[in-house]
């Protein structure tokens, strides 16, 4: 690799090269056991139960990695099932709101032409019997 030393320092493509070699070993099956055992236990218990349990040696790292991977697919496929149901409720809110706003309000209040107004009206005039 002495080629890549003028472009990339050593320690970056050192990095690159064993991160993708570490997922290259990485089987489905194994990738969702580290994400399981990480989600009950911290990342170097959960080695130490992958490594007892079945027998496969994974680093606390490469576990670490395997979430962040996982979290940020979770994270994106979240983003886009919340899009797709917000935009759609957005918009009908927004469409009652207007409709809304254009309907006239009509208020219901005594007035002179409502025929049980004017009979309220009549039986507050009348006088009060006086008891004496």
């Amino acid at each position: 690799m002495p080629s890549l030393w003028p472009i990339i320092p050593a320690e970056q493509w050192c990095l690159v090269d064993l991160k993708a070699l570490a997922e290259a070993n990485i089987s489905p099956g194994l990738k969702q056991v580290a994400i399981d055992c990480a989600a009950a236990w911290p990342y170097r218990p959960a080695q130490q139960s992958i490594q007892r349990l079945i027998g496969v040696s994974i680093s606390h790292q490469q576990i670490r990695q395997l979430c962040l991977q996982e979290a940020a697919k979770v994270e994106a496929q979240e983003r886009a099932n919340f899009q797709q149901v917000y935009e759609p409720a957005l918009a009908e809110t927004v469409e009652v709101l207007v409709e809304e706003q254009a309907r006239p309000k009509n208020h219901h209040r005594l007035s002179p032409q409502n025929g049980f107004s004017w009979a309220l009206m009549g039986l507050w005039s009348m006088p009060r019997p006086r008891i004496v």
